[in-house]
């Protein structure tokens, strides 16, 4: 999975491209994203036991050429049931209601549980647009995300003083036996 430009599109034109290599070689390109979104950027994708492709990434459907398109950024999902297609309709991780424009989440990573959950984390600028925070959003028991208006809830790090350019940022995660591990940088200032 990756992001590719999209000539169709406006500016700046990327969108999400699945391609898998099979027995017959590589499949052809099958785009996650529909034309809704016109700024689809960092992808990352996780199978499970059965095959099953899980897809996530950053989208700027909502932000507007005023904000130079980065001004609400928001996560998308979608899924891939083995031998069959991606949904068509993707589901929207997050819904910012920042009082700013810097409500912008970056670079998601997911998870695959062995429950059947989905994990999906990325760093966000919602709480005042200069300092960056990690949040984490696990899916219902079915692999569903009900809809939600606002990302408070899954913030799991906190800036001890938004005054200062501290940042929490890029963060991964990994299913290891006795539990769900996550990993993010940290800045302070700008050192």
């Amino acid at each position: 999975v990756y992001s590719f430009p999209n000539q169709e599109l406006p500016f700046p034109n990327t969108s999400v491209i699945y391609q898998a290599i099979n027995d017959q070689g590589i499949t052809t390109l099958t785009e996650i994203v529909n034309t809704d979104s016109n700024h689809a950027l960092h992808p990352a994708m996780k199978l499970d036991p059965h095959g099953n492709v899980y897809v996530v990434w950053q989208d700027s459907r909502h932000a507007t050429s005023a904000g130079n398109w980065i001004d609400n950024i928001e996560i998308y999902f979608d899924r891939k049931l083995v031998n069959d297609l991606f949904s068509g309709s993707v589901i929207r991780i997050t819904k910012t209601n920042a009082g700013h424009i810097g409500g912008k989440g970056y670079a998601p990573q997911l998870e695959v549980l062995d429950d059947g959950r989905i994990a999906i984390v990325w760093y966000d600028f919602h709480e005042n647009g200069n300092n960056s925070n990690v949040y984490l959003r696990l899916s219902e028991a079915d692999g569903s995300f009900p809809a939600v208006n606002g990302i408070e809830p899954f913030r799991i790090t906190i800036v001890e003083s938004q005054d200062d350019e501290t940042a929490h940022w890029l963060p991964t995660l990994t299913q290891f036996d006795d539990g769900l591990y996550l990993l993010w940088g940290f800045q302070a200032g700008f050192t």
